[in-house]
């Protein structure tokens, strides 16, 4: 197996440990959602990688944050 495969395979057995938990939406498909999440990670990762210098992190970082709180989805409201 592909390291790639791995690593998918690593987070698809993650979210079903998170589902067995019920800290993970049970209406997910962990298969599904380890793709999506690794193509996320993967599409944050390029930029800094072709222009280090012109991605401004911590700015996007704060504002999704102060968005997630206004919404009232900050880590701190889960139960």
């Amino acid at each position: 197996m592909d390291r790639h495969a791995i690593f998918r395979a690593d987070l698809r057995d993650d979210i079903e440990a998170g589902i067995a938990d019920g800290v993970v939406d049970p209406g997910l498909k962990p298969g599904d959602a380890a793709i999506a999440i690794i193509g996320q990670l993967r599409g944050i990762a390029l930029p800094m990688l072709v222009e280090p210098s012109g991605v401004g992190y911590r700015s996007a970082r704060r504002a999704r944050s102060q968005k997630a709180i206004l919404a009232g989805n900050s880590s701190s409201n889960r139960t």
